[in-house]
């Protein structure tokens, strides 16, 4: 069994936890400021505002869904106890610390993931092979 932390609950968030209750042995923690959650505490999930009481519960994963202006200063303090990562896009509203975000990630050896809906689609894979390839010239910028 893994356990999966899920840091803040607005949309994003509560979807990510109605996916990961389909999975079977992970147990579930969302760390929240919200006090409206008892369906879900009836399904098994811990939830909590504390965050060290969520980390207490010692999960595997963290999901980071909460503010934007927060992804990086989380990230952080997931990363330096060792949780591999899963961040909402964007990573962040600003470069402050991003490089520190990336050391310690590199130095624990975490998997980390960018939340991206389209990285997938068949149309961005195109473009992607393309740039590869140099096909379409250089590029100045992109907005996908």
């Amino acid at each position: 069994m893994f356990s999966i932390l899920i840091i803040g609950f607005g949309s994003i968030g509560r979807r990510h936890l109605e996916n990961l209750l389909q999975l079977k042995n992970v147990k579930l923690i969302v760390y929240t400021k919200r006090t409206d959650l008892n369906l879900f505490k009836e399904q098994g999930v811990k939830i909590s505002n504390s965050l060290t009481e969520c980390l207490n519960e010692n999960p595997d994963i963290g999901f980071i869904t909460n503010e934007t202006s927060l992804h990086v200063p989380i990230a952080i303090k997931l990363a330096q106890n060792g949780l591999d990562l899963f961040i909402e896009k964007p990573l962040s509203n600003s470069s402050k610390d991003i490089k520190k975000l990336y050391s310690i990630v590199r130095k624990k050896k975490l998997i980390t993931q960018m939340g991206c809906n389209l990285r997938f689609h068949p149309c961005i894979k195109k473009i992607k092979s393309l740039i590869e390839q140099k096909k379409i010239g250089r590029i100045i910028s992109a907005q996908v």
